[in-house]
């Protein structure tokens, strides 16, 4: 769906109406991720108005990205009737928390890719290594919530408390998935993207 937007409307000059023709048609669904993901590479390598205001405008950096972490942390799964997002509730959307947190996922990453500060904050060495095994926990954390997590779980209930088989089973978890995503990023994850780029070099490129 990328490539193919990119390759028949990526240099048109009023590709402003494909995006909004792309978004309507995607509207509640997961892809709109991708649509406004495409228009966020748009707005900051064509150095658009709103992001010059980004750049200019702390406040309103600010303002934006309490939005977006609101947005972002809409409850999913369960009703919002007693939580602060009451009012938020009733919409017309089949699934407002898909919209809810796209949206603000787009604002965060919007902030970020306008602010130095943050990008300071997540250029250290912490914050790059998960980023390294990001793709390795993907991948492995409802598996391992699907089985490690609901074991350890159900095995602590009958000798501790709900809240307190909940933090061991999130501390076990966490270790165990940091492990697993590490040892995963460095002997599968590394080597598949080697070989690609093997065989994009020997047979794909000029």
């Amino acid at each position: 769906m990328v490539f193919g937007f990119l390759a028949f409307f990526g240099t048109m000059k009023n590709r402003a109406w494909a995006y909004i023709f792309a978004i309507i048609f995607f509207f509640q669904t997961y892809y709109l991720a991708f649509i406004l993901g495409m228009l966020l590479s748009d707005l900051m390598a064509n150095k658009n108005i709103l992001v010059e205001k980004l750049n200019k405008s702390k406040m309103l950096r600010t303002i934006l990205l309490l939005i977006g972490i609101f947005l972002g942390s809409y409850p999913s799964g369960r009703g919002v009737g007693d939580t602060i997002y009451a009012w938020m509730e009733k919409t017309y959307f089949v699934d407002s928390a898909v919209l809810f947190h796209i949206l603000g996922a787009f604002l965060v990453i919007l902030i970020l890719l306008n602010s130095r500060r943050m990008q300071k904050v997540f250029h250290n060495k912490t914050f790059l290594f998960l980023g390294e095994i990001s793709f390795a926990m993907y991948l492995l954390h409802f598996v391992l919530l699907g089985s490690f997590s609901s074991y350890i779980f159900v095995k602590l209930l009958p000798y501790v408390s709900y809240a307190g088989a909940f933090c061991l089973s999130f501390v076990f978890s966490c270790a165990l998935l940091f492990i697993l995503s590490y040892f995963t990023h460095v002997h599968i994850d590394t080597r598949a993207v080697a070989f690609s780029k093997l065989v994009y070099r020997k047979y794909f490129q000029n």
